[in-house]
C-alpha cells in the first residue's frame, strides 16, 4: 500500500485462496487449477486499474486512468502496449457522443491529459476506446466516472449536547470517486499550537464524520475546523472551514426590589443558557465571615424566563451589611456548575418623615412617618405648630398606621391659619413608653399681589384702589383693603372689594366732603382658602381739596388754539376776575399777551389763545392770575410746547442750456398746515445777489422753485439756498439749507445727459463674461470658490441677481468692480480674501487690511450694491443692510454716476476723491454693454 501511494496508483490485495483442508491444498499441485487462479487474478486486477485487453492479430494494448481529479476536472488516461502509435476515442454519455474527442498517441507517446474542459464540461460517466494507429481496430476500451457536483457542507454540532465533545460532518453533494481519505485540522490557539488533524470515518456514500473532544470545558472558547481530501493519488484538496463555539451553562445575574427600611431584595438570574436543559437553579446568599448565615435558595421560574429568589435579612439575623451572592445552575445530566455572583450592601436606615403638599395648593399637609423605630410603635402623635407667635397654633395629630413600618397624619392649614415655616415633631409609644422619634419642618408662602391707588377725584372726592396680580396657592377667599387717616385709627374702614373681569380686585374710597387735607394709609390683605390673611401691599394717599389745577389743550388739534383752564380755586372763597397771561420762551416776552378769563362754572375758568397772535414755535408759558379780596395774586402757572415745520431741500434738473436748476422742498410736515414756502438763494458772499423766491405746490406734495443763473450775474460756483416755512399760524421757520455748485463747464452737470445708478438692467450674464474675458485676465476660480463662486459664470450671476432686486444697474456695479478691485487682482489696501469688491472703507491713508471684511463672495457684492443704493436713491433696501459703511452717507447725494466722484458732485460728496471717477466708470460701462 506503501509503494503504490507513491507511485500514485492504487494498491491492490490479491488473495489467491482459502485454505481449510487437505483437500483444497492438494488442488495447489493441478497446473489447470492453477491457471484459472491466475486468470480470476487478472481479472480482477484488470478490473481494479480500468485495464482492457484487445487483440490485432499479435498486437495487443491496455489502458489506465491515472492522476484522477474531480475538484479540477482532470486525470491521465495511459495506453499501454506494443504498437507504433494508437488513436483513442473518449466521451460522456452526457448527451450521446456531442462531447467527443479523438487523442493522437504517435510513437511513443502513451499518456492523454484529459480535461472536462475539452468535452463540453460534461460530468458523469465517460468512455475510453483505444485503435490501432494504421488499421483503426479497436485494441482495448474503459470507462471511468467524473462527479457533476464536488461541493460539500461542513458543520460541527454538540455531541448529546455535551460541552466537551462535538461532531464534525462533511456532506459530499456528489462525492468524487478518487476521494480516499477526509481529515479535519481542528485547533483554537491563534497560533495554532494546539492544532490536531483529526482522520474521519465514511458513514454512508459522502458523509464523513469525526468527533472532538474539548479539555478542560473551556466554556465560550471558538474553535477552528478545516476540512481537506486526500485523493487516490496523493493529492491534498482544501474542501472548506468552519468555526464551532464550546457551548455550557452560563448566566447573568442583578440585584431588583431593594428595600434599605425593609431589608429585602430580589435576586434576578437571566439569560440562563444550559446545554444539557435546566433541572433547578440555586442561589447561596451569606452576609457574615464565617458564612454563619449562610442560606441556600431554589430560585423560581419566571414567566419571562427569568429565576427570581426573594431575601429577607430577618433570615440572615438582620444584619445590615454587605451580602454575598451566588448563582448555580443543575442541569438534566445532574452536573451543578457556578455561573454568576454579585453582592447587595444593605445599610442602616434612618427614621424618615416628610409633609407633602399633595394637592399643591397649601390646604392640607400629609404627615408621614416611616422607618424601623416606627415598626415597633404602638402609637404616634404628629405636633404642628407655625414658627410666629411661638406655638400659639400647636396642634397635636393622632397618627394612622398605614403599613408595618409607616404612621401618618393630615395637617388642616385652617386649624393655624399663619403663613411662613412650620415645624412638626413626632412622638411615639415604644415599649410602654413615649419617645421622640423624628422631626422635619415645611413652608406655607403668603400671598402676593401688587397694590395702586389712582387720582384722587376731586369733584367726586374719592379715588380708586387695585389689588391686581394676585398669587395666592390655596386661591383667594377675599381681598379686603383697610384705610385710615387718624393716627389712633378712629376712622378705619376695611373696605371689601370686588373681583374684575381681568381678575384684579378694586374698591372705591369715598372721601368726607369737609375733608380738605389729609393723608390715608392704604393696606391690601388677602385671605387665602386656606385662612391664611396675607398683606400684599402698604402705601398712603395725599388728598387735598384745596389745590389748583392750571392746564393748556390744543383743541383745535392743528395747534392754532389752546385752551387755557383753571380749575379748582380751592381755598379761595371767592375770585373775582381772573387773567392769563401767556407767550413764547424764544425772543423774551416780545409776544406776551393777556387774555380775559371766562368763568365756566364756581370752580372753573377759561381762555382761548391764538397761536397766530404770537406767531412762535417752541415752548409757550402760561401764568393765571386772579383777583381776590381786592388784590390781584398769583394762582398758578403752566407750559405747552407749538411744533416747528420740517422740511427736505433738493437740487434737480439742472439745465446748462438754460442756465438753470430747480430746488425742490419735500418730506414738509407741519401740524397747523403750510402758508408760504420760501427760498432765499445767493452766490456772492456779501448776498448782494440775494433773491427770496416763493416756492409752489406741486401735484405730489412738494414745492418747487426755478432759480436762473441771470438773475445772479451768471456765477459760477457755489450757490447757498435756504428755505424757510411759513405755518397757518404765521410761524416762520428755517427749515433747511444746503449748497449747489456750479462749475464753469457745466455742460457735463446736465442731467438729461447723464447715467443713473438706479434703473433698469440693461446688460446680461453673457456680456459681462464677455467684458471680463477680453480683459485677458484669468478668473481667479480657486480663491473666489472659497466664498462661492468658483466660476466667472457664478460670479457674474450673483451680480446680475443682487443688482436687479435692489434695482441698481447691474453694469454700473460690475464696471465698478472692475475699476476697484483691478479686474480682480486686487492688490492695494483691500485683499481678494476679503470680498470686498468696491473697497468698502478703503479710505485714503487707511493701513492695510483695515477695509471691511465679508463672510462670502454674494455678501461682498450685496454690500457693494447697497453702497451704490445709498448715493444714487432714498429709497428703503429690499435686503437687510450688509454694508457697514450705509449709515455714513448722505441719501440720494449722487443719483448720476457720474457724481460718484467728489469733485463732479455739486455737493461735493461721493465715493473717491480721483478726478472723472465716475465718468471712468460710465466709459467701462459702454464697452461693457456692447460686448
Amino acid at each position: 500500500n506503501y509503494l503504490s501511494k507513491q507511485y500514485g496508483m492504487t494498491g491492490v490485495i490479491v488473495e489467491h485462496a482459502f485454505l481449510d483442508s487437505a483437500s483444497d491444498a492438494a488442488k495447489l499441485k493441478d497446473e489447470n487449477f492453477l491457471k484459472k487462479l491466475g486468470e480470476a487474478d487478472a481479472a480482477g486486477i484488470a478490473a481494479t486499474y480500468g485495464f482492457s485487453k484487445g487483440n490485432n492479430g499479435n498486437e495487443q494494448a491496455t489502458v489506465q486512468i491515472k492522476n484522477k481529479n474531480d475538484f479540477n476536472g482532470t486525470a491521465q488516461i495511459e495506453v499501454s502496449g506494443s504498437g507504433n502509435g494508437y488513436k483513442v476515442a473518449v466521451w460522456s454519455e452526457e448527451n450521446g457522443q456531442d462531447d467527443l474527442v479523438w487523442y493522437s498517441l504517435p510513437g511513443t507517446a502513451r499518456v492523454i491529459n484529459f480535461d472536462i474542459q475539452n468535452h463540453k464540461k460534461s460530468t458523469g460517466k465517460y468512455n475510453v476506446h483505444v485503435y490501432n494507429w494504421n488499421t483503426t481496430s479497436n485494441l482495448c476500451q474503459a470507462e471511468f466516472r467524473v462527479s457533476g457536483n464536488t461541493t460539500s457542507t461542513l458543520k460541527v454540532s454538540s455531541v448529546d449536547n455535551r460541552s466537551d465533545l462535538y461532531r464534525v460532518q462533511l456532506k459530499f453533494a456528489d462525492m468524487p470517486d478518487d476521494v480516499d481519505v477526509v481529515q479535519f485540522p481542528v485547533w483554537n490557539k491563534a497560533d495554532q499550537s494546539d492544532i490536531r488533524w483529526i482522520t474521519a470515518q465514511q458513514k454512508s456514500n459522502g458523509v464523513w464524520e469525526a468527533d472532538v473532544s474539548i479539555p478542560d470545558q473551556q466554556v465560550g472558547a471558538v474553535y477552528q475546523v478545516h476540512a481537506y481530501a486526500n485523493l487516490t493519488s496523493g493529492t491534498l484538496v482544501f474542501l472548506g472551514k468552519t468555526t464551532f463555539k464550546v457551548i455550557g451553562p452560563s448566566a447573568d445575574v442583578e440585584i431588583q426590589n431593594y428595600n434599605a427600611n425593609q431589608g429585602t431584595f430580589d435576586v434576578i438570574v437571566k439569560n440562563v443558557e444550559v446545554p444539557a436543559g435546566v433541572e433547578s437553579v440555586r442561589v447561596p446568599v451569606w452576609s457574615e465571615p464565617d458564612q454563619g448565615d449562610l442560606i441556600w435558595y431554589f430560585a423560581d421560574r419566571q414567566s419571562d424566563g427569568t429565576y427570581k429568589v426573594h431575601v429577607d435579612i430577618a433570615n440572615h439575623h438582620n444584619n445590615r451589611s454587605t451580602y454575598n451572592v451566588h448563582v448555580y445552575v443543575m442541569d438534566n445530566n445532574g452536573v451543578q456548575t457556578f455561573v454568576a455572583m454579585t453582592s447587595q450592601q444593605v445599610s442602616e436606615t434612618k427614621d424618615e418623615l416628610t409633609a407633602e403638599d399633595k394637592s399643591g395648593k397649601e390646604t392640607t399637609y400629609q404627615l408621614t412617618l416611616k422607618n424601623h423605630k416606627a415598626a415597633k410603635a404602638t402609637s404616634v402623635n404628629f405636633a404642628v405648630w407655625s414658627e410666629r407667635n411661638d406655638q400659639d397654633d400647636l396642634v397635636w395629630y393622632e397618627g394612622k398606621k398605614t403599613s408595618s413600618n409607616t404612621w401618618s397624619a393630615e395637617a388642616s392649614i385652617k386649624n393655624h391659619k399663619t403663613a411662613g415655616k412650620y415645624l412638626v415633631h413626632v412622638y411615639g409609644i415604644v415599649n410602654g413608653k413615649q419617645i421622640f422619634l423624628d422631626q422635619t419642618t415645611f413652608e406655607v408662602s403668603e400671598a402676593q399681589a401688587t397694590l395702586e391707588v389712582g387720582t384722587y377725584d376731586v369733584e367726586k372726592k374719592s379715588f380708586e384702589v387695585t389689588v391686581k396680580g394676585i398669587s395666592c396657592k390655596s386661591g383667594i377667599k377675599e381681598v379686603l383693603v383697610p384705610v385710615w387717616s387718624k393716627a389712633n385709627q378712629s376712622d378705619l374702614v376695611w373696605h371689601e372689594t370686588k373681583k374684575q373681569s381681568d381678575g384684579s380686585y378694586k374698591v372705591t374710597i369715598k372721601v368726607p366732603s369737609d375733608i380738605k387735607n389729609a393723608k390715608y394709609n392704604v393696606h391690601a390683605y388677602v385671605t387665602g382658602k386656606n385662612g391664611v390673611q396675607s398683606c400684599v401691599g402698604v402705601t398712603t394717599k395725599e388728598v387735598t381739596n384745596e389745590q389748583i389745577v392750571v392746564s393748556a389743550k390744543d383743541t383745535s388739534k392743528k395747534e392754532s388754539t389752546y385752551q387755557v383752564k383753571l380749575e379748582n380755586q380751592g381755598k379761595y372763597d371767592r375770585i373775582d376776575d381772573v387773567n392769563f397771561a401767556v407767550w413764547s420762551v424764544a425772543n423774551d416776552q416780545d409776544d406776551l399777551i393777556w387774555y380775559s378769563g371766562n368763568k365756566e362754572s364756581a370752580n372753573v375758568w377759561t381762555a382761548d389763545v391764538s397761536i397766530s397772535s404770537h406767531k412762535t414755535a417752541g415752548t409757550y408759558n402760561v401764568h393765571v392770575y386772579g383777583v381776590v379780596n381786592g388784590q390781584q395774586i398769583n394762582l398758578g402757572q403752566t407750559t405747552f410746547e407749538v411744533s416747528s415745520p420740517k422740511g427736505k431741500t433738493e437740487v434737480r434738473n439742472y439745465n446748462s442750456v438754460k442756465g438753470s436748476f430747480d430746488v425742490i422742498v419735500k418730506n414738509i410736515s407741519s401740524k397747523s398746515g403750510v402758508q408760504s414756502v420760501q427760498v432765499p438763494v445767493w452766490s456772492q458772499p456779501d448776498q448782494s445777489d440775494l433773491i427770496w423766491y416763493s416756492a409752489k405746490k406741486q401735484s405730489d406734495g412738494t414745492y418747487k422753485v426755478t432759480v436762473e443763473l441771470s438773475k445772479h450775474q451768471n456765477h459760477k460756483g457755489t450757490y447757498n439756498i435756504h428755505t424757510y416755512i411759513t405755518t397757518e399760524t404765521g410761524i416762520m421757520t428755517f427749515t433747511d439749507g444746503i449748497t449747489y455748485n456750479v462749475v464753469s463747464d457745466s455742460s457735463d452737470q446736465d442731467e438729461e445727459k447723464l447715467t443713473t445708478i438706479m434703473g433698469e438692467t440693461a446688460t446680461t450674464v453673457e456680456q459681462m463674461m464677455r467684458y471680463y474675458e477680453s480683459s485677458g485676465n484669468q478668473y481667479p476660480s480657486e480663491a473666489l470658490g472659497k466664498g462661492g463662486a468658483p466660476t466667472l459664470r457664478d460670479f457674474c450671476q450673483m451680480y446680475y441677481e443682487e443688482a436687479v432686486a435692489e434695482g441698481v444697474k447691474a453694469e454700473v456695479a460690475f464696471a465698478q468692480a472692475m475699476k476697484e478691485s483691478a479686474w480682480l487682482k486686487f492688490g492695494g489696501i483691500v485683499k481678494i480674501e476679503q470680498f470686498n469688491f468696491a473697497g468698502l472703507g478703503a479710505l485714503d491713508g487707511n493701513a492695510q487690511g483695515q477695509a471691511a471684511s465679508f463672510s462670502d463672495v454674494r455678501t461682498g457684492i450685496r454690500a457693494q450694491i447697497q453702497h451704490l443704493k445709498a448715493y444714487g436713491s432714498a429709497e428703503d433696501l429690499k435686503s437687510a443692510c450688509v454694508d457697514p459703511r450705509f449709515k455714513y452717507v448722505t441719501r440720494n447725494s449722487a443719483k448720476y454716476v457720474e457724481w460718484l466722484g467728489i469733485k463732479e458732485n455739486p455737493a461735493g460728496v461721493g465715493w473717491a476723491s480721483d478726478k472723472n471717477y465716475g465718468y471712468a466708470i460710465v466709459d467701462m460701462v459702454k464697452v461693457l454693454t456692447s460686448k
